[in-house]
C-alpha cells in the first residue's frame, strides 16, 4: 500500500524469451446496431440512464464508474460495495474494468464511461477487443460535453464509438438514445459473450445538489477488493 521505487543497473535483469498471444481477428465480423433518433434536448438525462443500468444488474456484478459526474451520480443513486468510483483518473475506467474481468472471467463487469474519458484513452478499446473478455459491457454515456469542468463541448459528435469498437474486435456494438432501447439492449447483452459496447447519447441536464462519495478513495478500493475476493471465490 506504499509507493515503491527500484534503482537498478544494466544487467540486473536476465534476458528472457518473450511469448505473445497472437490473436488474428476479422474486423468486419462485428455487427453494429441502431441509430440515434432524438435531439439533444429530448434525450434521457445521464442520471436517469445510470438509474436504469444500476437497476438492471445484480449486486454481484462489478460496476466501474469514471471520474467526475458519472461516479457522483452513481453514488447518489445508492452506494453499494460492488460499485467502484474512480477519482481523478480520467480515461482509466475501461482499463480497470478490463483488468478485473481478465482475472475474474466469471464476474460480469459494467464500465460507465464518459465521451471525454473514452476519447482520452481510446487505445484501451483496442486492448479490450484483442483479449475478448467474455462478460464485459462498456457503456459510453455521451452528453457531448466535459460537464465537470464547465460544460465545454467534446469532439464526440464526430467520433463513431461503435465503428471504432467494432474495428477493434468488440463482439456487439449498439447506438441508442431512448429508454426502451436501453432496457432492451441491456437485457440482450446479458445473454451474450464477448465484449459489448453501448454508445448511449444522453442530455447534459445537470443534477442539482449532487453529492460526492463520502468514503475516501482508499476505503472504496479496499471495500471493492474485499467484494471481489469474498464474492468471487468461484471465479
Amino acid at each position: 500500500g506504499l509507493p515503491l521505487a527500484l534503482i537498478m543497473k544494466k544487467g540486473d535483469v536476465a534476458k528472457n524469451e518473450l511469448f505473445y498471444d497472437c490473436i488474428k481477428r476479422n474486423q468486419f465480423e462485428t455487427m453494429t446496431e441502431g441509430k440515434f433518433q432524438s435531439k439533444l434536448e429530448n434525450r434521457m438525462t445521464r442520471f436517469e440512464s445510470i438509474k436504469i443500468i444500476r437497476e438492471e444488474f445484480g449486486n454481484n456484478d462489478a460496476i466501474i464508474a469514471t471520474t467526475g459526474k458519472i461516479g457522483r451520480e452513481l453514488f447518489t443513486l445508492g452506494d453499494t460495495k460492488n460499485q467502484f468510483y474512480i477519482v481523478g483518473s480520467m480515461g482509466c475506467a475501461a482499463g480497470i474494468g478490463f483488468g478485473i474481468q481478465h482475472v475474474r472471467p466469471k464476474r460480469r463487469v459494467i464500465v460507465l464511461d464518459g465521451d471525454g474519458a473514452a476519447l482520452m484513452k481510446m487505445g484501451t478499446i483496442a486492448t479490450i477487443g484483442h483479449y475478448q473478455p467474455e462478460q464485459f459491457l462498456h457503456i459510453i454515456l455521451d452528453n457531448e460535453a466535459y460537464e465537470s469542468t464547465g460544460g465545454q463541448h467534446s469532439v464526440s459528435p464526430s467520433a463513431d464509438f461503435c465503428n471504432i469498437a467494432a474495428a477493434c474486435g468488440y463482439s456487439r456494438c449498439y447506438r441508442i438514445d431512448t429508454k426502451n432501447d436501453l432496457l432492451n439492449t441491456i437485457r440482450s447483452v446479458k445473454k451474450l459473450f464477448g465484449p459489448s459496447l453501448i454508445h448511449l447519447k444522453v442530455s447534459s441536464d445537470p443534477v442539482s445538489d449532487l453529492g460526492r462519495p463520502t468514503l475516501k478513495p482508499y476505503q472504496v478500493k479496499e471495500r471493492f477488493m474485499d467484494f471481489l475476493e469474498r464474492e468471487g471465490r468461484n471465479d
